[in-house]
């Protein structure tokens, strides 16, 4: 539809873009274009919009085109309006028509949003729709497969994600970064790692999967940090920072707001005193907005394990169905790249006090050259069969593999729940307790403690029962399952490119 702000035309049959389409000829008229596929479109907005175009008429350089639209979105797609001159409408027809591309499923989501918002007696406004998906967000799977075209591709933005990955932090805020990685579309712009640290295989993985990695100099979160971290959005263009792990402080992240790029942090148990951030992303069960008090009103939380970050090589296929052996005889120990209280070498001692010899044991060692050769010189000497594995590249093969894991309370626990794999679980860090403490209640794992307290019986005696009850086993693979379905990084993304804008400043 044409819209004269004077005065309002609607020719059916015609084309939006089509001067010809019974316009007035007079060329000093100013037109407004709303399309019938914005049908939850703000009508205060307009007003702003119309304001600022009209005030500039009266400048030396007035307007002859005004857009939230182009050349870069300043509000998520639904929200277009575009005002013109009679001589841009011109030139537009000339130049290009884009054509339709809504769905059912699009549809399907509008009818849901208005059965919610829509009164007769009243108009609905943006902020109650953005209301509506933070109450209710599985509202957003309705057309969750749905990919919008970018008008043009170049104009788009890339992703940057500052995390690190070392022997004495481990992997996992790693490995969940590059599940958000494999989601971003590859036709959106560049993703690129800062990383200070990237020991073992990550600048392999990095380059295999055709993102960049670039060096962060100075202390880890300090001021020259940040500087290099905000150089390199401002280098790539990017429309979203990523930032995660426990070492960036608020301090830190105060440096990184209001700039061009939107800022995500992702977190696992409450940030205090969080700087005015764009978006924060806990994935973990006990995850809610008491969490985050300070959070600023037009800040996202994406919360919970229907966000949780799966990477795409366990999305592959459908999920592997869960191990009937009866008893359970392949045992996987997976305890994280560092491993700081040696809980690799309490479970072999664990392995020397259980009566079976019927069992295969795979350990991944993500450990230091000399660990490694004490694991293995221990595990030799058992009676189980047991290979320790340094560095894996397949992990959902291990999973799949395994009728039974001991690992640490990390993400691990999420890849174990989404494959089947039921677990006994010891703790390495505080953040690691209150996730722990509710799967362990919903019946998808079972505890074993504190790692720096575990001892051999321990480990002995939980191993012992659940390797011959199948029935245990098979209700927590049920309850883990019933948590997670693996699109956690989907949703992720899609809230991000919902909400996505480059500002100006």
């Amino acid at each position: 539809m044409v819209r004269n702000h004077e005065g309002c035309g609607h020719h059916p049959g015609a084309h939006a873009l089509d001067p010809a389409a019974g316009q007035d000829p007079q060329e000093n008229l100013r037109h407004v274009r709303m399309t019938s596929d914005c049908p939850l479109f703000d009508p205060w907005l307009l007003d702003a919009m119309l304001a600022e175009f009209l005030a500039s008429q009266d400048t030396d350089q007035p307007f002859d085109y005004y857009s939230n639209t182009f050349p870069s979105r300043t509000y998520p797609t639904g929200l277009d309006a575009e005002i013109f001159t009679r001589q841009a409408l011109e030139r537009a027809h000339r130049e290009a028509v884009r054509p339709p591309e809504d769905t059912p499923d699009d549809l399907a989501l509008i009818e849901a949003v208005y059965a919610e918002v829509y009164r007769e007696d009243r108009l609905f406004t943006t902020d109650e729709v953005l209301a509506l998906f933070a109450r209710r967000p599985e509202l957003m799977d309705i057309n969750g497969t749905v990919r919008a075209k970018a008008i043009d591709p170049d104009i788009e933005g890339g992703l940057v994600i500052r995390v690190d990955a070392s022997a004495r932090i481990g992997s996992g805020h790693f490995m969940r970064c590059l599940a958000l990685a494999q989601a971003w579309p590859r036709d959106r712009g560049p993703v690129v790692f800062v990383m200070a640290e990237a020991e073992g295989t990550v600048a392999d993985r990095l380059a295999q999967e055709g993102f960049q990695l670039v060096s962060c100099p100075g202390p880890v979160a300090s001021p020259e940090d940040g500087a290099a971290l905000l150089a390199t959005t401002r280098d790539v263009g990017a429309e979203w920072l990523v930032v995660d792990g426990y070492r960036f402080d608020t301090a830190y992240l105060a440096r990184l707001t209001g700039h061009a790029c939107r800022l995500l942090v992702v977190d696992d148990d409450g940030a205090a005193g969080l700087p005015p951030v764009d978006a924060v992303l806990n994935q973990n069960l006990h995850a809610e907005a008491a969490l985050y008090p300070d959070l600023p009103a037009m800040s996202r939380l994406l919360a919970g394990p229907r966000y949780q970050l799966m990477r795409r090589e366990f999305l592959v296929g459908p999920r592997p169905a869960a191990s009937a052996a009866d008893p359970a005889r392949n045992l996987l120990v997976t305890l994280g790249g560092g491993d700081p209280y040696r809980t690799g070498e309490t479970v072999l001692e664990a392995l020397e006090l259980l009566p079976t010899a019927d069992l295969e044991v795979r350990l991944l060692a993500g450990v230091r050259p000399e660990r490694l050769a004490e694991l293995t010189d221990r595990a030799r000497r058992l009676r189980q069969r047991v290979e320790i594995l340094p560095q894996v590249a397949d992990m959902p093969a291990q999973l799949a593999w395994a009728d039974l894991a001991v690992t640490a309370g990390g993400s691990t626990l999420w890849e174990l729940a989404y494959m089947g794999v039921p677990a006994l679980v010891t703790v390495l860090a505080d953040n690691q307790e209150p996730s722990s403490r509710l799967l362990a209640e919903r019946g998808a794992i079972r505890r074993l403690g504190r790692a720096e307290t575990l001892d051999a019986a321990t480990v002995a005696a939980a191993l012992g029962t659940l390797l011959t009850d199948a029935a245990a086993r098979q209700a927590m693979v049920a309850a883990g399952r019933d948590l997670i379905d693996g699109r956690g990084a989907e949703r992720v993304v899609r809230t991000m490119l919902l909400w996505s804008r480059r500002r100006t400043s």
